[in-house]
């Protein structure tokens, strides 16, 4: 039997460009079978013109549900399915349109939309709370090397850090969509006018945006699994946070009739996620292990007279993921009389020493590029040396040098460093370097 899909992933707010969408169809011949996953439409020839209806998913008894769909029954429209926020209703072509008050459709949709959306606000910003908190309290400052040092420790916080710009784009289209539609279905309850209709291409522009919201929530919980596989972070743990999240909202499906289907599908995945992250770091361990990135720059000395590591001068502390690795080391003269300064943090006092240097491996040159135009803010390209910028700073100078898949910066409170030093730390880097 010949079929046909369309991309069903319409957010909340355009209930009526779904509508549309099924109408077009329904226009050329096409009855739909079913929405699969929540994400495609499937349609097979109608033998028999149809047309739809799209209505809003009221929390209401079962008694005043049942009366509500044996009235729309008689009158020709039959219950096919019910989805996340909307009842889908399907009639002969020619049958009377689904009629309700222009006031109560405005009232339901600022329901659905609006105080939804409102009830994420505080979880989100708890969330981001805590990870601000906990990198600002391990590093004692915050920016992006903060940041770019939690993405060479955690896969989560790499793929977050590479969704940022879609999340922040998408968060304000969708603000300024959910203001638009807003605006549209008030003038139309006010006007007693018919329900704005968005355009095919907005609809589908839409539906795009959603799409690419979901994977990337599965992006990141593949990126979770990834870490519990390589031990990344504590497997167990980890897995058991993944497992109360799915029992959660397994329990929050029972009470939330209207939302069933899409709360134990985000259910689904993260007990998808728990379950292949333990497995996989249970079995997998030492496969996965074997794809983490060598510490980069592990012999790099930053001062002229240091040549070898000493544990009273010198601590290196190394990270790695598979597509990112960091080293973090701090230096003293060789005499010893510069001495450590007294770094304030959250969690307390760190020593902190005059010439501190952070280097970075890339799986690729385009993520090297990426992890280093994070930290050139402020900061000029040296003329003479491509990939290389530096900047003055109240107590010294600071540097970032580029080459190929590293990346290296330097904090220097000492001596302005010269252009021997920087001929000789990119001499280093290239040899190294792929």
């Amino acid at each position: 039997m010949k079929r046909r899909f369309s991309l069903f992933t319409y957010p909340v707010m355009d209930m009526k460009a779904a509508e549309a969408e099924l109408n077009r169809r329904a226009a050329k011949g096409w009855r739909l079978e079913k929405i699969w996953m929540g994400l495609l439409a499937v349609f097979v020839p109608a033998h028999v013109p149809v047309r739809y209806c799209l209505d809003w998913c009221d929390n209401v008894k079962d008694t005043e549900r049942m009366d509500y769909k044996e009235l729309l029954s008689q009158a020709g429209w039959e219950h096919r399915m019910e989805l996340p926020y909307w009842n889908l209703y399907e009639a002969p072509a020619g049958t009377a349109p689904i009629q309700t008050d222009g006031e109560l459709e405005y009232q339901r949709f600022r329901d659905k939309v609006m105080r939804r959306m409102v009830r994420g606000i505080p979880l989100t910003l708890l969330v981001v709370g805590i990870q601000l908190l906990n990198i600002f309290a391990q590093s004692g400052e915050f920016g992006a090397m903060s940041l770019l040092m939690w993405a060479s420790t955690v896969h989560m916080m790499l793929a977050a850090l590479l969704l940022l710009p879609l999340w922040g784009l998408g968060g304000l289209a969708w603000l300024g969509r959910m203001a638009l539609r807003l605006r549209q279905w008030r003038q139309a309850a006010r006007e007693d006018g018919p329900t704005p209709v968005p355009g095919r291409w907005s609809g589908l522009a839409a539906a795009l945006l959603t799409l690419a919201g979901w994977l990337s929530v599965v992006l990141v919980c593949a990126a979770a699994v990834w870490d519990m596989t390589t031990n990344c972070v504590p497997t167990l743990p980890f897995a058991g946070v993944f497992l109360l999240c799915a029992g959660i909202l397994f329990a929050r499906s029972l009470w939330e009739w209207h939302q069933t289907k899409w709360v134990r599908r985000m259910a689904s995945l993260c007990l998808a996620t728990a379950l292949c992250g333990g497995a996989g770091g249970m079995v997998f361990f030492r496969q996965a292990e074997a794809t983490l990135l060598e510490p980069p720059l592990s012999d790099l000395h930053l001062l002229p007279g240091v040549t070898e590591v000493w544990s009273l001068w010198e601590n290196r502390n190394n990270a790695a993921t598979s597509l990112l690795s960091c080293t973090d080391w701090d230096e003293l003269e060789p005499d010893g009389e510069t001495g450590f300064g007294i770094h304030e943090t959250v969690l307390g006092v760190r020593m902190d020493a005059p010439v501190r240097g952070t280097a970075w491996r890339a799986r690729w040159p385009w993520l090297a590029e990426w992890a280093a135009s994070l930290q050139r803010g402020g900061m000029e390209p040296v003329e003479g040396y491509p990939g290389v910028w530096h900047r003055e700073t109240g107590k010294g100078e600071l540097w970032l040098l580029r080459r190929d898949t590293l990346v290296l910066r330097v904090k220097n409170d000492l001596e302005p460093l010269g252009e021997d030093w920087l001929a000789d730390m990119l001499a280093q880097m290239e040899e190294e370097a792929p």
